[in-house]
């Protein structure tokens, strides 16, 4: 007999065999007591630490941009005051960079936080076909690599099709926000810059995705606060939304 044990952090250990079906209840504790609860913690943090920290940019540019101007001016080297013109210009430059640096430093970490909220939901989703929610298969419980379509597939064959859950469509482009942002150019940018209904292939004005300010930009990706949170609203959707889909055909 075959059996393989549920991570404790569920809230019990049961053994899991060919020809049983897996005890929900387990699940449900693991949907509310720990994928949930960790996605609301990414919430909290992203809010109080991320979003807080760059929330005040162009006010911070402009005082970079008073700094360098007042440097200047008062520098030996910038005599006669008929240079002044050149000073100015020369302290919005140094504004507008540090106004482009915090902008991409700011996609950068909000690209990590998308990692992590996909990594949860993929996690979780490969940690029920390795317990047999989708029927038991040998080859599942060892199988260490998943790709995306088999994931779908094994849900759809077991009548839990996720492209009918809520929130499937928004974190199937954080799944592509997260592969593009970890791999760079490739398939999941060119998805990406499809699914944000841009035609042209090559360098890419600022499109947006459900007013979130989502953009591909040649060979980088603009990931605003606002998107984030959203990628956060609808995982803990989809998540539940399995979780009752889950509960409904155990009943």
């Amino acid at each position: 007999m075959i059996a393989q044990r549920i991570p404790s952090e569920i809230g019990g250990v049961r053994e899991v065999a060919e020809g049983r079906d897996y005890d929900y209840p387990l699940w449900l504790n693991y949907v509310r007591q720990v994928i949930l609860p960790r996605l609301h913690r990414l919430r909290k943090f992203h809010g109080l630490h991320i979003a807080s920290a760059f929330r005040d940019l162009l006010a911070e540019a402009e005082q970079v941009e008073e700094r360098a101007w007042q440097r200047m001016m008062e520098a030996p080297v910038w005599e006669p005051f008929d240079d002044a013109a050149a000073c100015a210009e020369k302290a919005t430059e140094e504004g507008l960079e540090h106004l482009r640096q915090m902008h991409y430093l700011h996609s950068r970490i909000n690209g990590a936080i998308c990692v992590a909220i996909w990594s949860e939901v993929e996690r979780f989703l490969v940690l029920l076909l390795r317990h047999g929610v989708c029927g038991w298969d040998d080859s599942d419980a060892q199988k260490k690599e998943w790709r995306w379509h088999e994931i779908m597939c094994k849900y759809t064959k077991a009548g839990l099709a996720l492209e009918e859950l809520t929130g499937f469509e928004e974190t199937d482009l954080l799944r592509l926000v997260n592969n593009a942002y970890k791999h760079g150019p490739g398939r999941s940018m060119n998805e990406l810059r499809k699914r944000l209904s841009r035609p042209d292939e090559e360098m890419l004005p600022a499109g947006s995705d459900c007013g979130t300010g989502l953009a591909v930009d040649g060979r980088n990706i603009s990931i605003p606060d606002a998107f984030v949170e959203l990628s956060l609203e609808h995982a803990e959707a989809l998540i539940s939304a399995l979780a009752d889909r889950l509960r409904t055909s155990q009943s």
